[in-house]
């Protein structure tokens, strides 16, 4: 089972270009964990393991702000968490 915790991203993650700033860093590390391990294992362990980094950002709450910002058509605002 992957470990990730979406509270630690923003203390895990080296500088990021500006743009990458407004992102949420919890996603962000999400994605980094799935390249990294992702290219290290069989295809169908890597679908698992992006599947299951998902999951876990899915309760988070800058996915949340996310998808209000989007829907209200507004910058969103994350807090990495």
């Amino acid at each position: 089972m992957v470990s990730f915790d979406p509270t630690k991203a923003y203390n895990d993650l080296p500088p990021l270009p500006p743009r990458a700033e407004l992102e949420s860093r919890a996603v962000l590390k999400a994605c980094i964990e799935a390249v990294l391990h992702g290219t290290e294992m069989s295809f169908e362990d890597a679908l698992r393991l992006e599947g299951s980094l998902f999951a876990m950002t899915c309760g988070t709450e800058d996915i949340k702000e996310g998808m209000t910002a989007f829907l209200e058509k507004r910058d969103a605002a994350f807090k990495g968490r």
